[in-house]
């Protein structure tokens, strides 16, 4: 789903054309969220970062005690039941490690802040994203996240006239030029990360912008491990796909 801070599951399927229930390679492999708060949504709360943040750190806590609340009922059934809640017993996968959070980062401090809720609550964190953590490089290393990297990189800007130039700052500049060797920068510094389509508005972009990374650097092993290998490990469904191996789908395009 588009909508909400915590999103729901996520699945793996095919992009065939055959039934949907025979595309689906995995189900419920992660649970997704964002730090953004709704836009034009009837909700009322949260309407800022703070809020967001605040939500999902309740969500979990509650979580926990949900978890906690249906394991001491088993050990103590003569006592009263707690009421049995389906959305917080979903995310016991992610409270106990072992099903991933994925949370959209509209920046690379949206990252950050994202690996700080994983490390008070001990999460198995992936974060989508937004082709700008090159600008805090260092601090992406030490969280030990793994990226689903988009490559929506800016188109050039116009300064085709002095009006035009003034009104394109540096920081604009700077992105527009630096934004291609993003890919480059995290592979260098040892971060894992899959390319996604993600962000693009035309999609037909994909694979250019990809070739355009590999121009500015980052090595065509590293961009096709991140096309293949890398995603399909991270998702858990690397005995099926990611190589051309015997035994497993033959997805390829030559």
């Amino acid at each position: 789903p588009t909508e909400g801070v915590l999103k729901g599951a996520t699945a793996v399927v095919m992009l065939g054309d055959d039934k949907p229930g025979d595309q689906l390679l995995k189900g419920n492999v992660a649970q997704a969220g964002t730090l953004q708060p709704p836009r034009g949504s009837d909700e009322a709360y949260p309407n800022s970062l703070m809020g967001s943040i605040a939500l999902i750190r309740q969500t979990l806590l509650d979580a926990q005690w949900h978890k906690a609340a249906q394991q001491a009922t088993k050990q103590h059934p003569s006592e009263p039941r707690p009421e049995y809640v389906a959305d917080l017993a979903d995310l016991e996968g992610v409270i106990g490690g072992t099903q991933p959070l994925l949370m959209d980062a509209s920046d690379e401090h949206d990252l950050l802040r994202s690996a700080a809720i994983a490390k008070e609550f001990s999460l198995k964190l992936w974060v989508r994203g937004s082709g700008r953590e090159y600008q805090r490089l260092a601090a992406v290393k030490a969280a030990r996240v793994p990226v689903l990297l988009p490559v929506n990189f800016p188109e050039t800007p116009s300064v085709q006239t002095a009006e035009d130039a003034l009104n394109v700052g540096l920081t604009e500049l700077r992105y527009w030029d630096e934004a291609p060797e993003n890919p480059k920068r995290l592979a260098e510094a040892g971060v894992e990360f899959a390319f996604t389509a993600a962000l693009l508005k035309d999609q037909t972009k994909f694979m250019p912008n990809v070739k355009k990374a590999v121009s500015r650097g980052l090595s065509a092993d590293a961009a096709l491990a991140a096309l293949t290998t890398t995603p399909a490990k991270l998702l858990g469904i690397d005995r099926e796909v990611g190589t051309l191996e015997a035994g497993k789908r033959a997805n390829f395009v030559v």
